[in-house]
């Protein structure tokens, strides 16, 4: 029954949120995208991927909060 339910589909596609504190290194979104291929997962088809830079601190939670609007957006 548990692989049964793993099967289904939702329809929907899922989402992840990648803050990156400091200076852009193009590097660093360049790994993760990688590893996310490397686990089956094509940006665009089967998971979206939200970036953004906070190059100050102080915009980490003015990030933060517009990458967790994102998720109510999309409910």
């Amino acid at each position: 029954m548990p692989l049964a339910a793993e099967a289904q589909q939702t329809g929907r596609i899922p989402k992840i949120g990648f803050l990156q504190p400091g200076p852009s290194h193009p590097s660093r979104p360049a790994a993760f995208r990688q590893g996310l291929r490397d686990l089956g997962y094509i940006e665009g088809k089967n998971l979206i991927v939200e970036f953004r830079v906070a190059r100050e601190p102080k915009e980490q939670p003015v990030l933060l909060a517009e990458l967790v609007n994102l998720r109510s957006m999309s409910s």
